[in-house]
């Protein structure tokens, strides 16, 4: 889904991956494959270290700047005012990024990350259009046919995402 979500060619592109869990590792699997320079930054350096030993990409512990930023941590998750103390950069930081990914998805609209890109002038990529794009090929992964994006996304747009009300 990130692939596709990201509709450009990652090849050659130097590429900053915040976090070293389960979507980090999938990003930096498909990054990898797909030729992009990935650099991996985790709170805890080692386990950063440890992704990249394994999968490719080099771990960072100083960040500088990137054609492609793609949060895979779940800063954001709460849609805190404090998004920002939790990662390596801050807000004014972000015109250092062309591209910006957030897998994080939120019901109450745009991540404080993928506003912050937007008002930078960075183009953004919410969580929201790679679950679309997960979601799209896995329909056709079990169809056999080609998936009716556009209805998924404005489905997904037009729901409230997010956990149920109690």
């Amino acid at each position: 889904g990130l692939l596709e979500a990201l509709a450009e060619d990652p090849a050659g592109r130097r590429t900053l991956v915040l976090g070293a869990g389960g979507s980090a590792r999938a990003a930096v699997h498909a990054l990898v494959d797909a030729r992009a320079e990935v650099e991996i930054w985790n709170r805890t350096p080692e386990r950063a270290r440890r992704l990249a030993a394994e999968l490719g990409g080099t771990a960072v512990e100083r960040l500088t700047s990137a054609d492609l930023l793609v949060n895979c941590t779940a800063v954001g998750l709460d849609d805190s005012a404090q998004t920002f103390k939790d990662l390596p950069f801050g807000a004014d930081d972000m015109s250092q990024f062309a591209t910006v990914v957030d897998l994080v998805y939120s019901g109450a609209g745009e991540t404080q990350l993928i506003s912050a890109a937007r008002d930078h002038g960075s183009r953004v990529v919410d969580g929201l259009e790679i679950l679309v794009c997960q979601g799209a090929l896995s329909f056709t992964n079990w169809t056999g046919c080609a998936a009716p994006i556009a209805v998924m996304r404005e489905a997904a747009r037009g729901s409230h995402v997010g956990p149920p009300h109690p």
